[in-house]
C-alpha cells in the first residue's frame, strides 16, 4: 500500500536523504521553514530538524530499500512497523507552511531556551534574555563557571531549542 512514511535522518542530514531518495525516484517531502537571515537573505531550514516524509509501498519495495540510504537513521515505526500517515495529513501541511510567517515564528522571547550556534559558545545551552541594537544583537543568559552570564550575541548565532 503507497503511503508517507516518515523518516529520521542523522543530524543536518534532511535535504542529502531527501535528494538521494528523489534520485531513486521516490517521492519526498521535507518541510521548510523559510525566514530571512540578519542581511535579509531568504533562508530555510527544515521544520522538524531530522525528519522527512517519502511516500512509497514498503509492502512492495521493503524496508531495506530505503534503510541504507546515507544520511537516513531509520523509518519511523511503532511496534515494529511503519508508521504511515494519510495524504491529507500531508496536504495539511504543506498548507499550513505555505502560510506561516517564518520571521514570526522564530521571533525568540524572553526566558526561552537557546543554543549558541557559531563563536566561543558554540553548543552551549543559554537562556535567551533579549534583544540588543534592533534585531542584529541578542543578549542570552550563559552557565559560566557555576554562574548566569549575561553575553551579547549575533541574533544569527542563535536558535531555538526544540
Amino acid at each position: 500500500m503507497i503511503a508517507w512514511h516518515p523518516l529520521f535522518t542523522k543530524p543536518r542530514m534532511e535535504r542529502r536523504v531527501a535528494e538521494t531518495l528523489q534520485g531513486r525516484g521516490v517521492p519526498v517531502f521535507l518541510p521548510l521553514l523559510r525566514y530571512h537571515g540578519k542581511r535579509g537573505h531568504l533562508l530555510e531550514r527544515p521544520f522538524f530538524p531530522r525528519y522527512l516524509f517519502a511516500r512509497m509501498d514498503l509492502e512492495v519495495s521493503g524496508l531495506d530499500s530505503v534503510q541504507w540510504t546515507p544520511g537516513l537513521t531509520h523509518v519511523v515505526s511503532f511496534d515494529g512497523q511503519p508508521a504511515r500517515l494519510p495524504d491529507q495529513t500531508l496536504e495539511y501541511l504543506r498548507a499550513r507552511l505555505e502560510r506561516l510567517d517564518g520571521d514570526a515564528f522564530l521571533a525568540l522571547k524572553p526566558g526561552e531556551p537557546v543554543r549558541v550556534t557559531r563563536g566561543p559558545f558554540a553548543d552551549m545551552e543559554a537562556v535567551f534574555d533579549g534583544r540588543l541594537n534592533g534585531e542584529r544583537r541578542v543578549a542570552v543568559l550563559l552557565r559560566i563557571l557555576g554562574r548566569q552570564t549575561r553575553v551579547s550575541l549575533d541574533a544569527g548565532d542563535v536558535e531555538r531549542l526544540a
